[in-house]
């Protein structure tokens, strides 16, 4: 059997690139194996770190995380209970005259003008402590949000919500009536809407 020409210089070709293969793989397994583990620790901290702050950013904002590693909810704050409507308040929380008593009294709320029917919603989540009517403020709702913190609406008809009930924040509460118990500016309908902290009124 004769052999094709120029097979002894295909031979020594192949032979050639498997030698030049077998050496460049010795000489990388040498080197992964001097590599310093130091250099190892650092790969994986930083692959940790990636992972650590993709956690963070997908958490739960409402947790606080102190030193000890304690979570915790945010504490409720002024900002949490916005105003309840886009309008300018009649009245603020603020000392007037009543002329009704010929005397100064202390007016906790704001009060702010709406058409008869509006729909008002709740700016908190919480408890209702009381619904129904007031000598003062007419139909009423009050709700305990926690922490000590509570939210007073009048002027209110239509009721939507019981005492005893556990309403979630934007829950319909009723509608914006005419209540003839209002003192001071009490020839429109308006809400009188009331944040307190504690026994202390919070103003804007």
């Amino acid at each position: 059997m004769k052999l094709p020409k120029g097979w002894k210089m295909g031979a020594a070709y192949f032979v050639m690139i498997l030698i030049l293969g077998l050496t460049a793989l010795t000489y990388g397994l040498a080197r992964l194996e001097l590599m310093p583990k130091g250099q190892e620790v650092v790969a994986q901290g930083n692959d940790q770190t990636k992972e650590g702050s993709l956690k963070l950013d997908l958490g739960n904002p409402v947790k606080t995380e102190d030193q000890g590693g304690n979570k915790s909810q945010v504490k409720i704050s002024l900002e949490d209970f916005p105003s309840p409507v886009r309008v300018e308040p009649l009245r603020g929380v603020e000392n007037y005259f009543s002329e009704n008593v010929n005397a100064y009294l202390f007016h906790a709320g704001r009060d702010y003008p709406l058409v008869e029917g509006a729909v008002i919603r709740a700016t908190h989540g919480g408890k209702v402590t009381f619904a129904g009517a007031d000598p003062i403020l007419g139909q009423k709702v009050e709700i305990d949000c926690g922490e000590g913190w509570r939210v007073v609406y009048g002027g209110l008809d239509n009721l939507r919500v019981q005492q005893g009930e556990i309403i979630e924040n934007n829950t319909v509460l009723g509608q914006i009536g005419y209540y003839s118990g209002a003192d001071g500016i009490n020839d429109r309908t308006q809400l009188h809407y009331e944040v307190w902290n504690g026994d202390q009124a919070q103003a804007e």
